[in-house]
């Protein structure tokens, strides 16, 4: 380092300070950071838990703190509230948190959380079934047309039917509910655990809550932007993504321009 003053590079006992408090208030970020990336899937519903975790006890100010990490945890800490503040950020975030099945008894679910994402799981959840009764209307019209051709009625038929009458299906919005609380009556997954593979043993009992579930666990909690990413990896990418046979790629994306289509 010829022709450079190295007193321009000497750091004071205060400012050695002011670096330590920067490090030690950091550290919980990058514990984060280092768990998502070691996540198989990290998915979305990891968020609110992790920002529940910072703001609410790593970046809480003490008071053993000095002046510089005190401003610096509540500086983190406004950030992170208004990045993740706009409404349908929270539903979002809350909702993918909800169907979680390791995060169902966590404390920071508040009253204010559970009333937020009740109502639009129930309706989301009562379309669903809505939409997966009608798949089978015609089903069912087939079964009462054989039915009705047999004319011939039973003895218990006649002299009971009327005590016996046979009750209608159950209204979506009941089916919703019971789907719900079995749920919630559900034991809670370890944190190691998937979630999916935990929705695939339980999909027998909740199949519709399952589906919707489905929908959210497949948004990853992160994503790092093609900038970032090392140009070594980029080339390895582009050349395996030019290995694919151009029948391949036709097929690939004729089902991504079509996957929509109903028949």
């Amino acid at each position: 380092m010829e022709g450079i003053d190295q007193e321009m590079f000497e750091i004071t006992n205060e400012q050695w300070k002011i670096i330590e408090d920067i490090v030690g208030v950091l550290e919980p970020l990058k514990v984060t950071i280092m768990t998502l990336s070691e996540e198989k899937m990290p998915l979305i519903s990891l968020l609110k838990p992790l920002l529940w975790q910072l703001v609410s006890s790593h970046l809480k100010v003490k008071e053993s703190d000095s002046d510089t990490a005190r401003s610096f945890k509540e500086s983190l800490s406004n950030m992170l509230c208004e990045q993740y503040n706009d409404y349908n950020v929270k539903l979002l975030l809350q909702i993918a948190t909800t169907l979680d099945p390791r995060f169902k008894s966590f404390p920071y679910v508040t009253e204010e959380d559970k009333n937020i994402v009740s109502s639009p799981i129930k309706e989301m959840l009562t379309k669903l079934i809505q939409e997966e009764s009608g798949d089978n209307i015609s089903i069912k019209t087939e079964d009462e047309t054989v039915q009705s051709k047999k004319t011939r009625v039973s003895g218990m038929e006649f002299l009971l039917g009327g005590l016996c009458a046979t009750k209608a299906g159950m209204p979506a919005e009941e089916k919703a509910d019971l789907e719900i609380v079995q749920y919630q009556s559900e034991s809670v997954a370890p944190l190691d655990n998937c979630p999916l593979q935990w929705w695939f043993k339980v999909s027998a009992k909740c199949p519709n809550l399952a589906k919707l579930a489905s929908r959210y666990h497949c948004v990853p909690a992160c994503c790092a932007p093609p900038t970032r990413i090392p140009a070594d990896i980029q080339i390895q990418y582009n050349t395996k993504r030019a290995a694919l046979p151009p029948h391949l790629i036709d097929k690939l994306l004729f089902l991504h321009g079509n996957h929509t289509m109903q028949m």
